[in-house]
């Protein structure tokens, strides 16, 4: 497949799951994806995980993060810091199938997000010297981790798929919508709709990855990050053209092949080697 001029044009973060991003003009790469990204998860008294799916409220909640704080802001709170260093007190917490041991932040982060949402909830991060293994059935090698997101290190779509998305649905009187719907952490121009479909390995900066699985989509790219409202839109339009097998794929799941000091920049060259 030829190269083209592709480049990356858009990193984001999330480093509470399901949360507001942050969008990063560069960022390190670790282990398990871009530092800081989906560190943190909210979860029930149980400790299964809350996302937007149950609380569309949590699109509105904005993170900011460094290496010693987290800040919080939402709508009707005051605004919270608090540490981002892992604490003593830990349990054991389930995102999909899988079981994590993690460590619980301070008890003024968890009465900050149960007094938004309503519900007894915590604020957790991975324990140290924890890792969650990437879905055997996809992974690039055993050593793949990923962090709390929900399967895969990173999240790729070009802007030329959402541009093609955003066609259909003004052509049939709905407005656009935005890339920050879709929640991706590198973002591509330069490239036709969906030709990350056809990618299989592509290398940015200097960072090689694997394009492992599509990605299917829930209902979060259907609710509105300024108002915290659901609506039929995107997928009304996505089930017309990008269903299959009983699911709707937008975006492609990556794995990087790791090394240590790398990071990326918006701006670097997008190669495609497969």
């Amino acid at each position: 497949m030829p190269n083209v001029n592709l480049s990356l044009s858009e990193i984001n973060i999330y480093p509470i799951k399901s949360l507001r991003g942050i969008s990063k003009q560069s960022a390190t790469i670790n282990r398990t994806g871009f530092q800081y990204d989906r560190s943190w998860m909210l979860v029930d008294a149980d400790g299964k995980f809350i996302t937007q799916r149950q609380y569309s409220k949590l699109a509105l909640v904005d993170v900011d993060i460094t290496a010693k704080q987290i800040s919080l802001h939402a709508p009707g709170q005051t605004g919270l810091i608090v540490s981002n260093a892992v604490g003593k007190k830990l349990m054991d917490v389930q995102i999909w199938s899988d079981q994590c041991k993690a460590s619980v932040a301070t008890n003024e982060a968890n009465e900050w997000f149960s007094e938004y949402l309503s519900i007894r909830c915590l604020l957790v991060t991975m324990a140290n010297n924890y890792q969650r293994a990437v879905n055997p059935d996809y992974r690039s090698s055993s050593n793949d981790i990923v962090s709390f997101a929900d399967g895969y290190p990173f999240l790729l779509i070009t802007e030329a798929s959402l541009a093609a998305l955003n066609r259909r649905m003004q052509e049939e009187g709905s407005p656009a919508v935005p890339m920050k719907r879709f929640r991706p952490n590198l973002v591509v121009k330069g490239a036709d709709a969906h030709d990350e479909d056809r990618w299989k390995k592509i290398k940015i900066g200097d960072c090689v990855f694997d394009v492992v699985k599509p990605c299917s989509r829930c209902i979060i790219p259907t609710i509105n990050t300024d108002t915290g409202d659901k609506a039929k839109e995107p997928m009304k339009t996505l089930l017309t053209y990008r269903k299959k097998d009983k699911k709707v794929y937008f975006g492609q799941n990556l794995i990087q092949e790791y090394q240590p000091d790398l990071s990326l920049s918006v701006g670097d060259t997008v190669k495609i080697i497969c």
